[in-house]
């Protein structure tokens, strides 16, 4: 990633508090009460990928869940991948997620 596009990325991350890039992703973990409340909350995700057509890699540990946001092929984040972080964190702010 050249140091325009790092710079982009960075302004675009502090609006999204708690997400971090690890390289090749926009990354953030969300706790939940139980498994079940974790699990609702990314069937709503599912959801919202589904309508827009961006899907982010999931992971599910017990009431653990992590979201990686970026384009599979290219390994790269786009704007879609950061729009789709926004959606994400709307979600979890209206759900009273906690970061992790």
């Amino acid at each position: 990633m050249d140091q325009r596009a790092q710079e982009e990325l960075q302004k675009h991350l502090t609006h999204l508090p708690g997400w971090t890039f690890d390289g090749q992703a926009l990354v953030r973990e969300y706790h939940f009460p139980d498994f079940r409340t974790a699990l609702a909350f990314v069937n709503t995700i599912a959801d919202l990928a589904e309508i827009t057509g961006q899907h982010p890699e999931i992971r599910i540990a017990g009431s653990r869940v992590t979201f990686a946001c970026s384009n599979r092929i290219t390994k790269r984040v786009s704007l879609p991948d950061i729009q789709l972080a926004r959606q994400i964190q709307n979600a979890a702010d209206s759900q009273d997620a906690l970061a992790g």
